[in-house]
């Protein structure tokens, strides 16, 4: 396994792992290369949400924190490809990226657990 695939790798493992992937829908899971500032990434497309967010973007940044980016990605017959930022974040501890992702996109990486029955 590549460095770019094992810090993707690790990055799932944060956000919740398959489950959370399946959550969310999460399709076309790709990793970035290793490039200046950024010590690798992915990106990954996710269901149908409240806010019309279709692209998650969680970059590991030289500081060791994520920077996150939520996208909406169309490609229309008029305009092409056109790739639009809904709402970004920087510096964000590994902790913080399944309440982000919860905030904007409205969806769950966890199960709730059930108490009482």
């Amino acid at each position: 396994m590549t460095e770019e695939q094992q810090i993707a790798s690790t990055i799932i493992s944060q956000i919740g792992g398959r489950k959370a992937f399946f959550m969310l829908g999460a399709k076309q899971v790709t990793s970035h290369k290793i490039d200046g500032q950024i010590r690798g990434g992915l990106t990954f497309r996710i269901g149908r949400n409240h806010r019309s967010i279709s692209h998650i973007e969680i970059l590991l940044n030289a500081s060791d924190y994520y920077d996150m980016q939520f996208l909406r990605v169309s490609n229309g017959r008029k305009r092409g490809f056109v790739r639009k930022v809904v709402s970004e974040f920087h510096d964000v501890d590994f902790e913080m990226l399944p309440e982000i992702i919860r905030e904007q996109t409205g969806m769950e990486t966890r199960m709730p657990s059930v108490v009482g029955l």
